[in-house]
């Protein structure tokens, strides 16, 4: 994962901001060992239930996501011009990884606009650089991180575990309110009522294990509930 312009990719996505750094992320897909067959279009469609903005995302000629990704009619017209070419069964895989990324980011930062694109090699196959605007480098890496994280649950064949969201949604009150604290008593009412994210010791917990957050040491905490505050 690097950071900078990157002015050679500009030219390939015209919504890119001119100017606007961008987060560069070189990845492998490879499939669990036990995996027949790469996701159905529906792996698309229960994610997008957990995070509804993915649903708004056009890519690929102005196609839905779940229009585009792991769709075998796409996939085939992609590679009837070349015959000797085979099937790429992973980038779909790191296509959504890049959209999971510009979804996380679009809303704990609340960005205005967000671009990317996915580049695949020649050889390796399986290898990917990623390009994406990002809007700070902290928030850049916890949503990498919890791309990674998630990507990796739901290519196991598990289904997207809910905590995801109310990790957005703190993660998101952390970055709009820098240097206010928060105990888990007052995040807990803050994700009170969003059903998606009421699990929040374990919310807290994956922001603190990403380095987004940090517990504050304190000499005179009587309650002994942890504070933490923008890492």
């Amino acid at each position: 994962m690097e950071f900078g312009l990157f002015d050679e990719i500009t030219a390939l996505n015209p919504r890119f901001i001119a100017g606007h750094e961008r987060l560069k992320l070189t990845m492998e897909v490879r499939l669990p060992a036990f995996a027949t067959a790469i996701p159905t279009a529906g792996f698309v469609q229960s994610l997008e239930q957990l995070f509804p903005g993915l649903a708004l995302h056009r890519c690929c000629g102005e196609n839905k996501l779940h229009e585009t990704l792991f769709n075998p009619l796409i996939e085939n017209d992609r590679h009837s011009d070349d015959a000797v070419r085979q099937p790429d069964d992973f980038v779909d895989v790191a296509h959504l990884f890049e959209h999971l990324v510009i979804d996380f980011q679009h809303a704990i930062a609340n960005m205005g606009a967000c671009s990317g694109i996915t580049c695949g090699y020649e050889t390796p196959r399986s290898r990917y650089d990623i390009f994406v605007e990002s809007p700070a480098r902290g928030v850049s890496e916890l949503c990498v991180g919890m791309a990674w994280v998630l990507m990796n649950e739901l290519m196991r064949g598990r289904t997207p575990d809910a905590v995801y969201a109310g990790v957005v949604k703190l993660a998101r009150w952390f970055h709009m309110h820098p240097g206010n604290r928060a105990s888990s008593a007052s995040a807990a009412r803050f994700l009170h009522g969003d059903a998606r994210a009421r699990d929040t010791m374990r919310v807290l917990s994956f922001l603190h294990d990403m380095g987004f957050i940090a517990e504050i040491e304190s000499s005179m905490n009587f309650s002994r509930t942890p504070v933490y505050e923008l890492a």
